[in-house]
Parts: C-alpha cells; sequence; structure tokens
C-alpha cells in the first residue's frame, strides 16, 4: 500500500559450467586465461544476449504478477523492458565486433584487436552497479533481476534455460557451416560473434532503464514494454512466442498454456483481494477517522464563530471535506469497477479489465485516503503512517 517504495525482489545469479575430468567445473561465462577459453566466453555472451533478445517477452511473462507490475520501474527495481548490461569493457569489445573491425580477414589479428588476452580484466570492471538492469553481467555470471520475491524460481529459470539453450545450438549450427565451408576455427568463430554482435545491438543498453527517453528508444529498438501481467502474459500465449520451449521438449503445448491459464486466474484474484481490503479498510478505518476529524474542526469553528472570535480551524475542516469527497467518489468508482470484473466471465477479459478499469481506480482511493492521512489528527488515524512505518523507531 506504500505509494512511492519499490516492493521487495531477488535476484537469479545464473551462470552455465561444465563438468571437468577432475570433478571440478569449467564456467562458460567467464573469461578464461587463454585467448581460445576467451573466445569461448564470448561466444556463451553473445548467445545469452541471443536468448534475452528474441525471448524477452516470455522472459517477461515468467515473472509476472500483481505484486511486481507494482514493483518493476520504482526506486531501484528494474523496468519492465528486458535488456542486457555487459559493463565497459564487453560492451566496447561487442561494439568493436558489431563494426567489423575486429575481423579484415585475418583471424589472428582480429583477435589482437579485441585483446581477448586481456578479457579477465572484466572481472575488475564495474559491471554491477547499473541497478536499472533486469539483465546484467557481473564478472562471471549474470544477473536476472526482475524477479519478484514471491516467485518460485522453476518457471523463469527454466525459461531462461530454454532461450539459453535455443540460441547455443542455433550458434553450434552456424559454426558448424562456417567451418564445413573451409574457414579456419579462430576466423569461423570471429564471423559467428561479428554476426551475433550484430544482431543484438538492440537487447544491449547501458544506461538509465528508468528514464523516458529508454522507453522511447526501446520501441525504436522493437523491444517488448510489457508494464502490465495480462499484456505480458497474452504475448508469451501466442504460439510463435512459446514455440521454443515447446521445439525444445521442455513444454508440451498444453503444459505452457495451462501454467499460463494459473497465472491469469492468480493475477485476478490477487488484485480482487487487494480492492476487497481495501473497501474494508475504507469503510471500517479511513472514512471514520476522517468523519470524526472533520466533525470536531467544524463542531470547533462553530463554537468560534458563536463566540465573535477567529475559527482557523475551519479552512483545515474545508480541505478535509473536500478529501473526503474525493475518497467518497473515488471509492464509488472502485466498486463499480470490481462489480464489473466480478461480472465478467471470459477468464482473458476479466484479466484485462483489472489492469486497465480496477487497478487505477484502486490507485485513485489510494491517492485520496494518502491525503486525508496528512490532514488527519492522530487522535482519530488508527492506521500506521508512512512516517511511523518509514522513519520511526
Amino acid at each position: 500500500p506504500c505509494a512511492g517504495i519499490n516492493g521487495s525482489g531477488k535476484h537469479r545469479t545464473w551462470s552455465i559450467a561444465a563438468r571437468r575430468p577432475d570433478g571440478g567445473f569449467e564456467n562458460f561465462v567467464e573469461p578464461g586465461e587463454t585467448p581460445a577459453k576467451n573466445l569461448r566466453f564470448l561466444v556463451f555472451t553473445a548467445c545469452s544476449m541471443r536468448a534475452i533478445l528474441r525471448h524477452a517477452g516470455a522472459l517477461r511473462a515468467a515473472i509476472s504478477g500483481a505484486g511486481n507490475d507494482h514493483r518493476l520501474g520504482a526506486n531501484e527495481a528494474p523496468p519492465a523492458i528486458i535488456s542486457v548490461f555487459l559493463g565497459k569493457t564487453l560492451t566496447d569489445i561487442f561494439n568493436r565486433l558489431t563494426e567489423g573491425v575486429a575481423h579484415d580477414g585475418d583471424a589472428e589479428g582480429g583477435l589482437i584487436s579485441l585483446g581477448v588476452s586481456h578479457l579477465p580484466e572484466v572481472k575488475r570492471d564495474n559491471t554491477d552497479r547499473n541497478r536499472t538492469s533486469p539483465f546484467a553481467f557481473t564478472g562471471n555470471k549474470w544477473e536476472f533481476r526482475a524477479c519478484g520475491s514471491s516467485h518460485a524460481i522453476s518457471f523463469p529459470i527454466t525459461v531462461l534455460n530454454t532461450a539459453m539453450a535455443e540460441a547455443v545450438r542455433d550458434a553450434h549450427a552456424e559454426l558448424r557451416a562456417e567451418l564445413k565451408a573451409g574457414k579456419e576455427r579462430d576466423e569461423a568463430v570471429l564471423s559467428l560473434l561479428e554476426k551475433m554482435a550484430k544482431e543484438t545491438v538492440a537487447v544491449r543498453f547501458e544506461g538509465d532503464g528508468y528514464s523516458e527517453a529508454w522507453r522511447v528508444e526501446a520501441e525504436r529498438r522493437g523491444l517488448p514494454n510489457l508494464r502490465k501481467t495480462p499484456d505480458a502474459l497474452d504475448h508469451m500465449a501466442k504460439p510463435e512466442n512459446h514455440r521454443f520451449l515447446v521445439d525444445l521438449g521442455v513444454f508440451t503445448q498444453e503444459e505452457v498454456m495451462a501454467r499460463l491459464h494459473v497465472r491469469v486466474e492468480r493475477y485476478v484474484k490477487d488484485v480482487e483481494i487487494e480492492c476487497l481490503t481495501l473497501l474494508e479498510m475504507v469503510d471500517t478505518a479511513i472514512l471514520p477517522a476522517a468523519f470524526g476529524y472533520h466533525g470536531e474542526l467544524a463542531a470547533g469553528a462553530a463554537s468560534a464563530k458563536a463566540a465573535g472570535i477567529p475559527a482557523p480551524q475551519a479552512g483545515r475542516a474545508a480541505e478535509i471535506a473536500a478529501a473526503i469527497t474525493a475518497l467518497v467518489g473515488a471509492r464509488a468508482s472502485m466498486e463499480k469497477a470490481h462489480a464489473g470484473v466480478a461480472a465478467e466471465k471470459n477468464e482473458h477479459k476479466k484479466a484485462q479489465r483489472v489492469a486497465s478499469e480496477l487497478c487505477p481506480a484502486m490507485d485513485a482511493v489510494r491517492d485520496a485516503a494518502d491525503m486525508l492521512e496528512r490532514f488527519t489528527s492522530d487522535a482519530w488515524w488508527q492506521l500506521p503512517r508512512y512516517s511511523e512505518m518509514l522513519f520511526v523507531r
């Protein structure tokens, strides 16, 4: 219920590795000590970006929910636009790959130009400072930062793993084609890296994810901005947006749709519970407190006027009366919106009406209630205030 405060979330720390013969693990998302390992690292980094670019909408749907709709884009929580943050060193490398300057037909010269023997410097790069990025590289792993704290990790990670599997599968096929065409290994890898660097330009973003300029730029780049849960779930419900999960044998079509159906139902129920709770708070706590304080002020003003002395409380009584009128009106609109949602039989339309009608009506009620919280005396106001919850120990 606290306006202007981000909700709690959690980061999915994610990498991909293979078991070594000695029983340890080889992390493919960590710069290595040799040019060969660093080339492999760059390929897996490019595959990660390709996975995010192709399936940003599905990843947004995987972390959807009523609570996360409040959180995304607020006070250190990343925005609903899924993009990738690399940090300065890797951004420079992939920009050079995009421009083609690392590969002019001489594979060795290209490797020198990229500086693949110095990639361990990536670990010292300040790559985890941009808290507005939903998917950020942090030295030897990625962090998927857009998940709500109440989410189970299984579905978002399944979507991410499958998107990555598809990207690696396709990169492997493309690399084999380059090798069959007669190219040497390093030359073929550089060609593949240049191709994927150019392909993933749109998803790479190092700036402020909260800015209006980024929302405009993201739209220009073709990145989805699915701010509300129903929009995200509708996006993923389209066969072309979840086919990768079916084609790779992770889910059947029916299993995908069942999960989306459960999320739609959960979203509607969560917001309806919030709505009914808000109605009860308004009727049993907020309006009674406002009525009581307004009556006290009005009685004091009337007594002062009868005694022929100034009545400064009359001005505050008028302000509270206006706020009460606003709250009563907003409450009626919210109740009407909820009745419309409750009467809707189609689950898809119900979720859309929750997002487009009920949630804005609830916001209007909260705004009016917040105004009364500012005006009403402690003697009448029984709910915890923002100041008490946030600042008083």
